[in-house]
């Protein structure tokens, strides 16, 4: 599991994996209940929070979740945040 402080600011060099977990802590939120928005299993989200490949469809389901863009998500990029 990414240990991340929720208050911290998403950094420069970031991972994808970094980011979900970030966001996810910053709501509040376990694994699971992220798992339960996105309607994906636990063992998914912690493999994305970790690094682990993830395909397109569960980075959308993710970014809807957490209501942020898929681009942002992979990129950072606050301006592609939503």
């Amino acid at each position: 599991m990414v240990k991340i402080a929720p208050t911290t600011r998403p950094r420069p060099h970031q991972t994808t994996g970094e980011r979900i977990a970030r966001l996810r802590l910053v709501r509040g939120w376990s694994q699971r209940h992220l798992s339960e928005l996105a309607d994906l299993s636990v063992l998914t989200v912690s493999r994305a929070e970790q690094g682990c490949e993830i395909y397109a469809h569960t980075l959308d389901r993710l970014a809807r979740a957490l209501d942020v863009s898929m681009t942002y998500l992979w990129s950072g990029k606050e301006e592609d945040k939503r």
